[in-house]
């Protein structure tokens, strides 16, 4: 049997998936999938829970420039933040610059380190300018086996 995501932190998740408001945004034409599920501003992207000390497959996100300008895209575009940011990582940036109708992509991977739900903040950001999206990443870390 799997261990269920605790009251408090599940209230958390819908709570922070329903605020994107809370993140500052630039107004561009960026927008966010992963695979054919498209990735909103403020939402949650849930992985499949993942055994203690184990990595999840890649999942790649993919930015899409809906704009009709180039965006230069930092060197370090992807970032992770917050308390569990350590569960997950980035796995190669998006190329830069981002031509008007180009797409670059990026993958994420879990790997918990121990038991429990873990969440983590995901931005990309201009090169010298604002946050272009943000989104939460959000997995279960089950015991091994």
């Amino acid at each position: 049997m799997s261990p269920r995501l605790r009251p408090c932190a599940f209230a958390l998740w819908l709570f922070l998936a329903g605020s994107a408001a809370a993140w500052p945004q630039a107004a561009t034409g960026i927008r966010l999938s992963a695979g054919r599920q498209s990735v909103e501003t403020g939402r949650i992207y849930l992985f499949s829970n993942v055994a203690v000390g184990a990595r999840s497959n890649p999942v790649t996100f993919t930015l899409t420039n809906a704009g009709s300008s180039a965006l230069t895209l930092g060197r370090d575009a992807v970032t992770l933040s917050g308390r569990d940011r350590t569960m997950f990582a980035v796995v190669g940036q998006p190329a830069a610059p981002l031509p008007a109708g180009a797409s670059a992509a990026f993958r994420i991977v879990f790997a918990p380190t121990q038991a429990g739900p873990f969440m983590a903040a995901v931005s990309v950001a201009a090169a010298e300018g604002p946050r272009l999206i943000s989104f939460w990443v959000a997995g279960n870390g089950v015991p091994s086996d």
